[in-house]
């Protein structure tokens, strides 16, 4: 379509020219309007690829076995992303009558699938949700909420008590079959050293007892510990890359058309960096089998983040770079073998400040170009090459 609308374009220039010529020159007065000969020099915009990246799908990336389901991702009220663990549960049968004392332990080993060393996560929380059977409710008081490691050693996890060492009503279920959820903390405790949890811990330790009048069905409790990780973090050096499909139909025109000759053409890149962190690019086109055939790499190509406030970690503007890159025949040519574009993003904070992601904050990757061909030949080549394209 860019194409045939360039073509329609230029056809109406040259026939304008064409004319303006014809009364002037006494020469072409009696040659038909189709046997004149033109020399013009038109260049093509072609739209390459349009990448938009947002502040989720980085934080997508940062786990790395999304294939295990063991996590997704949510929003707050502002935006901020979280990765939201909570796969985990244990089923507890209670007596009919008695207090009842137990603990349960968690894995937390999905933590090891978080990206840790190339991300310093600078906050957890966590929460435990019950669900209860019985038609009673039924006295729940945790008695102690630790981590332990790989070695057996238990350490706190929070130093916010609110709930610990207080009696919390788990509600009666409506009917049999049926369950109440309630979720033991009003908010989600703050965990006092996630990073030695998510390098270390292997599992999430309760103790609770519960107090109860005569149960009078079977039933259980399900405890499902939630585990959410806010996009909150220092970034060292985290890299993705991206594929989209390479859009060169407009190109293969160019050099598959006899009437054409192909003089030059430059490549036009612009960058929105919407993100909190600093973007070094690097663009690959790949063949049908995702073989590297050409590159974009440029210590320039590094585009600093987006104006950020200080306060709400909020993005104020985003930060706009541009590069052109001029190819000769022969690289431009081999470029137009590709069949994908490979963007590769290097995502690092700016000395090591801590940031934080939210679903409003986007890198926006637009690549296009404009290739300059020659036509020599006579009106009737130009009808042909706009019938062409029709």
């Amino acid at each position: 379509m860019i194409k045939k609308n360039a073509l329609f374009v230029l056809s109406v220039c040259i026939a304008l020219i064409t004319l303006q010529s014809c009364w002037k020159d006494e020469s072409l007065k009696d040659k038909s309007f189709e046997d004149i000969s033109v020399n013009i020099s038109p260049s093509f915009g072609i739209p390459l690829a349009n990448l938009t990246i947002t502040g989720g799908d980085i934080v997508k990336q940062l786990n790395m076995s999304d294939s295990s389901n063991t996590f997704y991702i949510e929003y707050d009220s502002d935006g901020l992303c979280y990765i939201i663990y909570d796969k985990t549960n244990s089923k507890i049968s209670l007596p009919p009558i008695l207090p009842f004392d137990t603990a349960v332990e968690f894995p937390i080993n999905y933590f090891s699938d978080l990206r840790i060393d190339e991300v310093i996560v600078k906050q957890a929380l966590v929460n435990l949700n019950i669900d209860n059977e019985y038609l009673k409710d039924i006295h729940f008081q945790i008695e102690n909420l630790e981590y332990a490691d790989a070695n057996g050693n238990r350490m706190p996890v929070t130093d916010d008590v609110t709930g610990l060492n207080n009696t919390n009503i788990i509600k009666a279920a409506p009917s049999n079959g049926k369950s109440t959820r309630t979720s033991l903390f009003k908010d989600f405790l703050v965990i006092k050293n996630p990073l030695d949890i998510i390098h270390n811990g292997t599992a999430l330790h309760f103790e609770f007892e519960l107090n109860y009048t005569l149960l009078e069905n079977e039933g259980s409790l399900n405890l499902n510990p939630i585990v959410k990780v806010p996009a909150w973090f220092t970034v060292e050096n985290f890299s993705r890359m991206d594929t989209v499909n390479a859009n060169l139909e407009g190109m293969k025109d160019i050099f598959n058309d006899a009437t054409l000759s192909f003089k030059g053409a430059t490549l036009y890149l612009t960058i929105k960096n919407g993100l909190p962190l600093e973007t070094n690019l690097q663009v690959y086109f790949a063949d049908g089998n995702y073989r590297i055939i050409d590159s974009l790499q440029s210590p320039q190509m590094q585009i600093p983040s987006g104006q950020i406030n200080p306060s709400t970690y909020m993005l104020v503007s985003p930060t706009t770079a541009s590069f052109e890159i001029t190819m000769s025949e022969e690289r431009f040519k081999k470029i137009e073998k590709s069949k994908y574009i490979i963007f590769k993003e290097n995502l690092h904070t700016n000395n090591g400040r801590d940031v934080k992601l939210f679903k409003s904050n986007t890198l926006g990757i637009v690549l296009s170009a404009k290739a300059s061909a020659q036509i020599n030949g006579n009106i009737s080549d130009i009808i042909n090459i706009s019938d062409t394209t029709k």
